[in-house]
């Protein structure tokens, strides 16, 4: 047991070392390559920001798992590192060049197939006509959960930390080692990052990070939850509250746009982390707020782990009620819409509301159906904002004034 736990520490240490020294690096190395978000007139920071800070990230959690992998489950883990880097691949390209939604997608289902294919999918049903699909948009629809959410400074590599950390315990309660040896690496690799990327943020995740990342937590939520439950309703309702923050924020996104009759491809500020702002929370703060919301999800899925029917149905149905009552408050904010520009220079931009440094207006990522998030209106797009801006030249004085 003591040795097991000197691994644990040492895989954790590693990957949060390799992280912490590599991300100054990948910021030189961003600039080097043109993975760079420059400054604008409607962008919060004032100076060219890198992008490549998933690199960090994603290096340093193989590294550690390579050399921590548990060998009795080597099917397995060779199908989730062959999704990661596949996943990895697709966000370089989309930082530097951008691609178009239906590919992003393309290349996150290929990645759920290939996990499927080495064994890893959910198994509360063992029809797989239907288990096979439902991995798959589970996958897809997690994977741009996360991507979305990574539209401030510091939330989506904090909130990842954090769930990462629940995944790990509930490791325990399942005695699953792979699991354990995924949620370490990637939760020292996050912490890692996280020092370099807390508002304000020298350096962002970029699509190279928020997409595996995603797709890594989608996948040890399948592994830790829906192939020991013992329960149907710790089945569905455990991977629920682990990845609460980023399936809240979605939702949240979703319902109100159509409720407002907006398109829910369009993209805006509206999102959690936006509205928060708007309630006069600064930047550091919401980033806190959502990582304690986090901290209390992942809490009451480890209750639920071991309560009674009577308590699951407890929290499950309390959890609901308060996500419910939050998603009403949020909706009301006001949310600024026709000034929600973001565009893209190469790569993602990010950029925060007025007056918020360390935050970002929209979020700079396309939505599941295709949109930027943030993208800017049709006056924007055709500069009659710059033309508006422009001042009247003065008038040339006649001869006659000048005698």
């Amino acid at each position: 047991m003591m040795l097991l736990v000197v691994r644990f520490v040492v895989l954790f240490t590693l990957c949060f070392g390799l992280s912490y020294f590599l991300t100054p690096l990948m910021k030189w190395l961003a600039h080097r390559l043109g993975y760079v978000d420059k400054p604008a007139a409607h962008k919060a920071h004032q100076k060219t920001t890198p992008l490549l800070g998933g690199s960090a990230i994603i290096l340093s959690f193989l590294a550690g798992v390579m050399l921590f992998r548990p060998m009795d489950h080597e099917n397995q883990l060779t199908g989730i590192i062959a999704s990661t880097v596949l996943l990895f691949i697709v966000g370089l390209i989309d930082d530097k060049m951008g691609m178009m939604p239906r590919t992003k997608l393309f290349w996150q289902a290929m990645a759920a197939a290939i996990m499927i294919s080495y064994g890893v999918r959910i198994e509360i049903i063992d029809i797989k006509w239907i288990s096979i699909p439902l991995t798959v948009f589970w996958v897809v629809g997690i994977t741009n959960s996360v991507n979305l959410l990574d539209n401030m400074d510091g939330l989506s590599s904090g909130v990842s930390f954090i769930i990462c950390m629940i995944l790990f315990f509930i490791s325990g309660f399942n005695s699953l080692y792979i699991l354990a040896i995924l949620s370490l690496a990637l939760a020292g690799s996050c912490l890692g990052f996280l020092r370099h990327n807390f508002p304000p943020a020298k350096i962002f995740m970029g699509d190279c990070g928020s997409l595996p990342i995603g797709f890594l937590l989608s996948a040890m939520a399948i592994i830790g939850t829906w192939r020991e439950a013992a329960t149907l309703a710790v089945t569905l309702g455990i991977p629920i509250l682990v990845l609460g923050v980023p399936i809240f924020d979605t939702t949240l996104v979703t319902v109100t746009r159509l409720f407002n009759g907006r398109p829910v491809s369009q993209g805006g500020k509206d999102h959690s982390s936006h509205r928060l702002l708007n309630m006069g929370f600064s930047p550091r703060q919401v980033a806190l707020i959502l990582y304690f919301i986090a901290i209390c999800l992942g809490s009451s899925a480890i209750y639920v782990l071991e309560s009674t029917r009577a308590q699951m149905l407890f929290v499950f149905l309390g959890i609901l009620v308060m996500a419910f009552i939050l998603g009403i408050r949020l909706g009301r904010i006001q949310v600024d819409y026709g000034n929600s520009a973001t565009s893209r220079t190469r790569g993602k931009s990010r950029s925060a509301t007025p007056g918020a440094k360390g935050a970002r207006k929209g979020s700079g990522k396309k939505s599941i159906s295709g949109e930027d998030e943030g993208k800017s209106d049709d006056s924007v797009k055709n500069g009659n904002l710059n033309k508006a801006e422009e001042k009247p030249k003065p008038r040339k004085k006649s001869r006659k004034s000048l005698k």
